[in-house]
């Protein structure tokens, strides 16, 4: 087989896979929200959904809560309308370090959005081109060392993006617990 024609299979193929990834209409978690802003605390007041206290690394709780803010696109809107409830999912996983490896300890299911105020996000998306949105899960019995939480998308397990000085990564957050 020649170079050229190695080369046009090669794009071909390229142009393919985009195609059905375009027609599957698959929206990444990365395209569609992000981690705004995230706290540790020891308490989350359900009234207001707002992170009781902030504490920093290392900690000497038993009990700590990882409360985030997301940033969600119209897209996200858009699949929330289409979901019965209302709702995408998103998971926090709890991950403890095991020596040298990395063992998910707690995985939470969190939903985003309520069907009785889509209206609201709409609005807030007419007006600001995005809505914000708050979940946060917790860990009971936290045991002494270094725990990490991920935040993914529920059924693809694709990262949610943070953004860090002007660049997206994934959202993934540390802390020690002594």
């Amino acid at each position: 087989m020649s170079r050229a024609m190695f080369r046009l299979i090669v794009v071909a193929a390229l142009l393919a896979s985009l195609v059905a990834a375009g027609a599957s209409g698959t929206i990444h978690a990365q395209d569609i929200m992000e981690v705004e802003r995230h706290v540790w605390t020891d308490n989350v007041d359900p009234s207001t959904r707002e992170a009781a206290r902030a504490h920093t690394s290392p900690i000497r709780l038993r009990q700590v809560y990882l409360w985030t803010q997301l940033k969600g696109s119209k897209e996200l809107l858009d699949q929330m309308r289409a979901n019965a409830d209302g709702q995408v999912r998103i998971r926090h996983l709890w991950q403890r370090y095991d020596s040298d490896q990395l063992v998910v300890d707690f995985d939470v299911l969190l939903g985003v959005g309520r069907k009785e105020e889509l209206r609201k996000l709409a609005y807030e998306v007419d007006a600001l081109g995005f809505f914000r949105w708050r979940v946060w899960s917790h860990k009971e019995h936290l045991t002494r060392g270094h725990w990490r939480v991920d935040v993914v998308y529920d059924e693809s397990y694709d990262p949610v993006m943070c953004v860090s000085a002007g660049a997206k990564k994934p959202c993934s957050f540390a802390i020690e617990v002594k």
